[in-house]
């Protein structure tokens, strides 16, 4: 990720939020930067657990379709994963 991608993303952050995620760090020999907060290190954490539950869920919901479509494939029958979707949407 670059630099101006992740500053614009702790921007966002510290505009989402009331209490601050990250603070400045003086410079000094090593020049200055940004530390996590207490509160920033929970939403990283959260979030991160978020993502897991979502994968988990993802996997779960989406595993019964690849199987059919891998099983219709190997059987000759066209069938694309959006028709598939668009079924199971119905």
């Amino acid at each position: 990720m670059s630099y101006r991608r992740a500053w614009l993303l702790v921007e966002s952050l510290k505009q989402s939020f009331r209490e601050p995620v990250t603070v400045a760090s003086k410079g000094g020999k090593d020049g200055g930067g940004m530390l996590v907060t207490a509160f920033g290190d929970a939403l990283i954490k959260n979030y991160r657990e978020l993502e897991r539950d979502f994968a988990r869920l993802a996997e779960r919901r989406l595993h019964p379709i690849i199987a059919t479509v891998i099983r219709r494939a190997k059987s000759g029958a066209k069938v694309s994963v959006r028709t598939k979707l668009e079924q199971e949407s119905k």
